[in-house]
This record gives C-alpha cells, sequence and structure tokens, in this order.
C-alpha cells in the first residue's frame, strides 16, 4: 500500500522556480539510469547525448488556452475568473474569485490586456462545487474569445511570488513562456510542463541523430491540480481526462514496442495517455480513426508499465498524483534519492523548474 506520506518530501521555497530559464533549453537536468542507480547532472540540451538513435519521444501537443480572464464591475472592483469548460455557444463554466461578493443576475465587464473593456459576463448561477455558469458577449468560441482577451493561467504560487516582489502577475512574455514550441491543439488549462525545455534547435538535433517523435492530444484541466486527500492513494479518486492519439502515431508506438525500440514519454500526461490506451495500440487500433477516448487511469507504484520505457519529468510537488506516477516508474525509494540529490544540489522545482530524464 502506498500512503500519501510515502510521496511527500520537504522543499526549500526558495528552490520553487518563480520564473522562467533563458534560454529554455539551458535549464539543469537531473538524469536518473533504471538499470544502474546512477544518479548525472547535465544540462538539458545534452539530452540529444542522453538519447538513443531510434529511440520514439511521444509529446503531448496541447497547446494552452489564456484562460484567465480580468472582471470589472462598474465601481472599479476587479476579480479574475478562469475558463474551465464551454456547455454551448456564448456560455461557459468558469471559476470565479467572488469572495462572496459576486451575485447571480450581475454582469461584469472583461478587462484585456491593453486595459480596454472587450466583452461582459453575465452570471447566471452557481452549482454546488463552486462553478459559475455565465453568458459572455460577444458570442464567441472560447479559443477566439480567449485570444484576444485572455491572460495565461500561470500557477498561483508565481502570480502570487511576483505580487510579492512588486512585479503584476502577467506579463506579454507569458503566452511564450508558458507554451510549448511545438505546441498545435489548444484546449488546456496548465502547460505539459515538461515540454517546456525544448527549443527547435534540441529538436532539430534530435531528428539529426535518428531520433524520431510523435504526439498525442491531451488538454489538462483543473483535475490535475486536484490534491490527494486520501491516506492509502489507491482510494484517491483521479480525475477523467480526455484525449486523442492519431492512426499515424499509434502505427509508430506499436511498430515501436514490437521491435523492442524505447518510448519516451515527454512528461506524465503522455504517460497517461499511451498507457491508458496501450491495449489498442499493441493490438492494433482501426488504422482509419484516431484512438479518442478519456481515462481515470491512477499510476501508483505497483504499477505495470506497457509501453513507457522512459520519461522526461519535471520535479513535482509533494503528494500528487504526478510524483506517485513518477514513483510508480522508478521506486518509492529511488525517488526519495532523486529527490534528495535535487534539492541538495539546489536543482529549481515545479512549473518554471528543472528538468528529469528517466531512462535505461
Amino acid at each position: 500500500m502506498t500512503t500519501l506520506q510515502d510521496i511527500d518530501y520537504s522543499l526549500p521555497p526558495e528552490l520553487i522556480a518563480e520564473e522562467p530559464w533563458h534560454p529554455r533549453d539551458q535549464c539543469r537536468m537531473l538524469v536518473y539510469h533504471q538499470k544502474t542507480g546512477q544518479i548525472a547532472d547535465c544540462r538539458f540540451d545534452q539530452i540529444v547525448e542522453q538519447l538513443k538513435p531510434d529511440d520514439l519521444l511521444v509529446f503531448n501537443d496541447s497547446s494552452v488556452l489564456p484562460a484567465k480572464l480580468i472582471l470589472q464591475r462598474p465601481t472599479g472592483w476587479r476579480t479574475s475568473g478562469l475558463f474551465v469548460a464551454e456547455r454551448h455557444m456564448g456560455e461557459w463554466v468558469m471559476l470565479i474569485k467572488s469572495r462572496g461578493r459576486c451575485r447571480i443576475g450581475e454582469k461584469l465587464d472583461v478587462i484585456a490586456p491593453d486595459g480596454t473593456v472587450a466583452g461582459t459576463v453575465e452570471l447566471l448561477s452557481k452549482n454546488t462545487d463552486g462553478h459559475w455558469v455565465v453568458r459572455v458577449a460577444p458570442e464567441l468560441s472560447p479559443v477566439v474569445f480567449l485570444s484576444e482577451r485572455g491572460y495565461m493561467p500561470l500557477p498561483p504560487y508565481i502570480e502570487q511570488a511576483r505580487k510579492k516582489n512588486g512585479h503584476g502577475s502577467y506579463r506579454p512574455e507569458d503566452r511564450l513562456e508558458y507554451q510549448t514550441v511545438y505546441a498545435r491543439h489548444p484546449g488546456s488549462l496548465a502547460a505539459p510542463t515538461a515540454g517546456l525545455h525544448f527549443t527547435d534547435a534540441v529538436l532539430q538535433r534530435l531528428a539529426e541523430k535518428g531520433i524520431r517523435r510523435t504526439s498525442i492530444t491531451l488538454h489538462i484541466g483543473l483535475g490535475t491540480f486536484l490534491p490527494v486527500t486520501t491516506t492509502n492513494l489507491a482510494d484517491h479518486h483521479m480525475h477523467f481526462e480526455s484525449f486523442s492519439i492519431e492512426p499515424a502515431a499509434v502505427k509508430l508506438l506499436k511498430d515501436q514496442h514490437e521491435a523492442g525500440g524505447r518510448i519516451i514519454a515527454i512528461g506524465t500526461t503522455s504517460v497517461r495517455a499511451i498507457e491508458a490506451a496501450a491495449e489498442e495500440i499493441i493490438n492494433g487500433a482501426d488504422a482509419a480513426n484516431p484512438i479518442s477516448t478519456s481515462t481515470d487511469l491512477l499510476i501508483t507504484p505497483g504499477y505495470k508499465f506497457r509501453l513507457c520505457d522512459g520519461l522526461v519529468t519535471n520535479f513535482h510537488l509533494p503528494r500528487t498524483t504526478l510524483l506517485a506516477l513518477v514513483a510508480a516508474k522508478i521506486g518509492l525509494a529511488e525517488l526519495h534519492e532523486c529527490y534528495r540529490h535535487a534539492v541538495a544540489s539546489r536543482y529549481r522545482f515545479f512549473s518554471y523548474g528543472d528538468a528529469m530524464l528517466i531512462v535505461d
């Protein structure tokens, strides 16, 4: 049995990265070799030397929506709201920091990044889970509406650190820095952070070495941030996430598995997608249609991986399912050894932090 205490650790707060590294591929990377237990330190752009020709990398090509809106009353009082889902055209589900001050029926102005009023949000009802149902105007798709009016949904601790340091919560650069260079399909409420370290130059060098890549699309939702509250990790209710794997990617994964080649997942979302679809991939899915489904797969120590041989990931918050997934890959004792090394070596943690590569 894996307990919540098993995936806990102490982290000095000064090691939490509040800003991204520049250039992004020059951050640090801890390399853990599963077969030998060896730990090595290097730069992220040296990942090319750590991988083998014919490795297959699996990226999550979801793009982060600028899903946060600044909302204002005629009196000048402001708050923020986060787009969660579209019910139908013009009607959304949102999380709004109302502090009990918002009322059903009122309209709030949407303040765009340039400071202008660029629409309204009318509060229709509030669900028992604290989510608001709202009507937005102008009546546009979320991608179009948010692209002109929204801000990137940075982790709260980054926003708080900026305010504490006397800086604004948001910067124009966030739209580039909190997005992977290979993002294609808008829909995520958080970045697949393991991919933030890749640059076009690194991707080009990987290709030149014969290291192939493919993609899945998994839009990261609010469930990613749900804390584990059960003592026994197996009792945790894992959230559902929808994902899609195109036929060409399914074939690459199937062929790589059959050939005995390594499949390296870029990020925990890529792991969940390919492991949840492993049965279909291995047995041969319909070549004409993508695998399009959802999963509540909880990966904890003891899980038997079917497709994921290696992993690129960040250093995760304690007591989270993300940390449990890494522990499932390398073992609990090994996880704590790696994290002790990372703390002692002053690695940077969380979304804008340094990287970790797990290979055979």
